[in-house]
């Protein structure tokens, strides 16, 4: 997993976003699927960090990449 995805996972501070990951950060703030709690920027709670997985016809399903996100992806 990327060092981006574990800092909006736990939360983190946008100082400590690296550069490279700043159009990504700015893109998940637009589409509000990241959040501002207690001073740090996190993945809001309707969304998983994980593996996604797609089928030929077209369906697909996300593996979340932590254990405590995994019960809410079955």
């Amino acid at each position: 997993m990327s060092p981006f995805a574990i800092q909006i996972t736990n939360g983190c501070l946008i100082p400590d976003i690296e550069q490279e990951d700043q159009n990504s950060f700015q893109a998940l703030q637009k589409l509000g699927a990241i959040e501002e709690l207690d001073g740090l920027w996190k993945l809001h709670s309707l969304y998983r960090v994980g593996r996604i997985y797609i089928a030929n016809g077209g369906k697909g399903y996300v593996e979340a990449s932590f254990k405590e996100q995994k019960r809410f992806t079955d």
